[in-house]
């Protein structure tokens, strides 16, 4: 440490100094850095060194280190720091409380212009939704929702919907029905009575209460009727419905 600090010492290389020390010029990097930081923080006497001195071939000769270890991309930014901070102010989305929402070069900021589209289906908004949120890394629907500055239940029916069988949303793309107005298939059991209820719900132009309605009678279905649902293909809605009603009375 006192190496480094000394105005001489300090301008050799990490490897000679780490040579008088007896320890890894990786130790050396550290410290140099340990102190680098130190300095920003308070006024110190330690100021990193731009020039270097190393010994190569019994030649001693100054290195410029100011860009050692950055990539271009680095120094481009601690090159340009004031156009770099105007483009960013250029390209950043607010709220009304003037706090940043998300960028405009941010994979979440076009989700956020995709999920306002009106020429995707809900199923498209939702699979694009689902891809963003559990590709390489799992996000919270809180944490979506306030990236995309969208409700939490929005975002939440989004990926209920991304988990529809997959003859549902082929039906919701296809505008044979609208995703609101079977919102309520997740309360049913399994994917054969959501996509069984779907197809009663498109023959018969239910509406969404109607939808509603008819998942309420299969919910109050004894165990060994709901069953036949699920567990026999031909078995309908419309059957479930006449043994209710018989089951009723």
């Amino acid at each position: 440490m006192m190496l480094l600090q000394d105005e001489e010492w300090s301008k050799w290389s990490n490897v000679k100094i780490a040579e008088q020390c007896c320890v890894s010029d990786m130790t050396v990097g550290r410290l140099r850095k340990e102190l680098e930081e130190t300095h920003h923080q308070q006024s110190g006497r330690y100021e990193q060194p731009q020039q270097r001195k190393v010994k190569r071939n019994g030649t001693i000769y100054t290195q410029d280190t100011t860009n050692i270890g950055k990539t271009p991309f680095k120094q481009f930014i601690d090159n340009n720091k004031d156009k770099v901070r105007e483009l960013a102010e250029e390209n950043t989305v607010r709220n009304d409380s003037g706090e940043i929402v998300i960028t405009k070069d941010d994979d979440w900021y076009m989700l956020s212009e995709n999920l306002q589209r009106s020429d995707l289906t809900e199923v498209e908004k939702a699979e694009k939704l689902h891809e963003m949120m559990f590709g390489d890394r799992t996000i919270t629907v809180r944490v979506a929702s306030e990236k995309l500055g969208l409700s939490i239940g929005y975002i939440s029916d989004l990926l209920k919907l991304h988990g529809y069988p997959t003859e549902i949303k082929e039906e919701i793309k296809e505008g044979n029905i609208g995703a609101d107005t079977i919102r309520s298939i997740n309360k049913l059991d399994t994917p054969e009575e959501q996509t069984k209820v779907v197809t009663y719900a498109i023959d018969n132009d239910l509406n969404r209460k109607q939808v509603d309605q008819t998942i309420t009678i299969i919910q109050e279905l004894p165990p060994s009727i709901r069953k036949k649902i699920t567990d026999e293909s031909e078995y309908t809605i419309e059957d479930a419905k006449e043994e209710y009603i018989l089951f009723s009375k």
